[in-house]
């Protein structure tokens, strides 16, 4: 039987890249000083919605990420987590908006789905 776990960690190490994820310890966004290194699969969700540009928006509270992280099964993401990325035009900061497990069989989490929006300095 494939072992769901060890794939995306396969696929992490083959194809994914390494960011930085500081915690948030509690609701006032107080935030630890030690960083996190850990490796993702990312893509811009943004640039996927705009082939759909036209479509009816649909009524209610939407959130709209601008890219989405997958996070190996250990990583346990949480909402508010801020996700430190390196670019070629500099260091790019991203809050987490929302995540979920994925899992596989017997309940197991096999990995993280994270939604986050690029932080705007105040």
């Amino acid at each position: 039987m494939i072992d769901l776990v060890k794939t995306f960690r396969a696929t992490l190490k083959q194809w994914g890249h390494d960011i930085l994820l500081q915690r948030r310890l509690n609701d006032d966004m107080l935030y630890s000083a030690r960083m996190e290194k850990t490796t993702v699969r990312s893509y811009n969700a943004q640039l996927n919605n705009q082939t759909n540009a036209l479509a009816e928006n649909i009524e209610g509270l939407t959130i709209n990420s601008e890219m989405i992280y997958f996070f190996d099964s250990l990583a346990n993401p949480k909402s508010g987590d801020r996700i430190y990325e390196e670019y070629p035009t500099g260091v790019q900061i991203f809050l987490i908006d929302q995540c979920t497990p994925v899992k596989g069989r017997l309940g197991k989490t096999v990995y993280w789905v994270a939604g986050a929006t690029r932080e705007r300095p105040f």
